[in-house]
């Protein structure tokens, strides 16, 4: 990562801590009338989303962590007063990973693989071919030898 992961970081503004979930007192606690240790899943209709498991969630969290670095990279490379900490990256991959582990990251990847792989693909030649016109443009023309005079 950038060295600006060093730089200490901003004061998070109190209105906006205050949004994240983690520092929400009470978050987990059933819902008002309801008994103690149950599951607002209890009473579900059939198909609605359970919960995660442990695995799933650590799973996701990872390729979360994978996507939210990369993001981090390309806007601190672009503004470069930004820096991100440990702490901040680590927190938006435990959420993300939540959402992505709910709605099924991995099987929802494994049904649309084959669309992912040809998008990699274009992507891939997409981006070289970017590439190689961008550096054509710097290169300057060559220049051509001025024409000799026709011999008598």
């Amino acid at each position: 990562m950038p060295p600006n992961d060093a730089a200490p970081a901003a004061p998070v503004d109190p209105e906006l801590a205050a949004l994240d979930p983690g520092n929400t007192p009470g978050l987990d606690d059933p819902a008002p009338g309801a008994a103690p240790g149950v599951s607002d899943q209890a009473g579900a209709a059939p198909g609605a989303s359970q919960p995660a498991s442990p695995d799933a969630r650590r799973d996701a969290a990872l390729v979360a962590r994978m996507g939210i670095d990369w993001i981090i990279a390309a806007v601190v490379r672009q503004y470069p007063v930004l820096s991100y900490p440990e702490a901040t990256r680590e927190r938006a991959a435990d959420l993300a990973g939540a959402v992505l582990a709910k709605h099924d990251l991995f099987g929802w990847l494994a049904k649309w693989r084959e669309e992912f792989q040809l998008g990699a693909f274009v992507v891939g030649i997409a981006w070289q071919s970017y590439q190689v016109v961008q550096k054509a443009k710097a290169t300057p023309p060559p220049v051509n030898d001025p024409p000799k005079p026709a011999a008598p």
